[in-house]
């Protein structure tokens, strides 16, 4: 964020239960940072600068993460939970979660800039995005198949609900294996869609998309209709769908298929 001086190796190395070490891949890389075994309520970790932020087996209560930037936040490695219980991460930039399980109950990201969220044992409740740009990113109602079969300890289902995303801009995202979109607060634009029986709205949909033969759309709404039918494979019939990444030369086309799909 413009204007926000974020923390140096050497202030963040000053935070009670913060490692901070070297990163080995260039003289000009950020370095890393390491959190285990905390118990932390109320601490102020603002403004950190990270290439990674690793957290094992910890409990942040009303902590301030706010306009930190982190190339890459492992949320909860080692197999454990770890849980963030009310704490700021607004104006964040740049953090990718792409492995760990962590929990997430009433926390901040309001003004966020997040990127490639894909951790599939993730929980979130109460999380607030208004304002933040969300890009790319997963969130899983349950577990792969393959990790509860590795891990049977493993809870089956993640626990998402009352996360507002009504003012965030949710860009190529995607809620997979039976999250419940009726108990979160979604965004509403024209190119967003709201495909609540996708596995029927695929079949209209076929049917309009394929009126279009002969026009540069069709292979448009076709890729479209691809992209509904893998998330049907990931068990999640009702859709939060961005058309954005597709091109419409004809926006008229784009309206009457989402019609479609939205009333199936």
């Amino acid at each position: 964020m413009r204007g926000v001086r974020r923390r140096s190796a050497e202030e963040m190395a000053l935070l009670e239960g913060l490692r901070v070490s070297e990163n080995g891949f260039g003289p000009n890389r950020k370095p890393h940072g390491f959190a285990a075994k905390l118990r932390v309520c109320g601490a102020d970790w603002s403004r950190l600068d990270l290439d990674n932020f690793g957290v094992w087996d910890c409990v942040f209560e009303g902590c301030d993460f706010s306009d930190s930037q982190v190339k890459v936040f492992h949320m909860g490695e080692g197999m454990v939970f770890s849980e963030y219980r009310g704490c700021d991460f607004s104006g964040l930039r740049g953090a990718n979660v792409a492995s760990g399980r962590g929990r997430f109950v009433g926390c901040s990201f309001r003004g966020a800039r997040l990127r490639g969220f894909n951790a599939d044992s993730m929980s979130m409740v109460d999380c607030d995005f208004t304002g933040a740009v969300v890009r790319s990113c997963v969130f899983w109602g349950a577990p792969l198949v393959m990790d509860l079969e590795r891990d049977p300890s493993l809870p089956v289902a993640n626990e998402f609900k009352g996360n507002d995303f009504s003012g965030a801009d949710l860009v190529s995202c995607s809620f997979r294996r039976g999250v419940d979109l009726d108990a979160q607060k979604l965004p509403e634009a024209d190119y967003y869609a709201r495909v609540r029986h996708a596995p029927t709205a695929l079949e209209h949909g076929r049917e309009v998309v394929k009126s279009w033969a002969g026009l540069v759309e069709c292979r448009v709404g076709e890729r479209i209709l691809d992209a509904i039918e893998r998330e049907i494979q990931t068990y999640q019939f009702d859709q939060f769908f961005d058309s954005r990444p597709y091109e419409f030369t004809d926006i008229s086309l784009w309206q009457h298929l989402k019609k479609v799909l939205e009333q199936a």
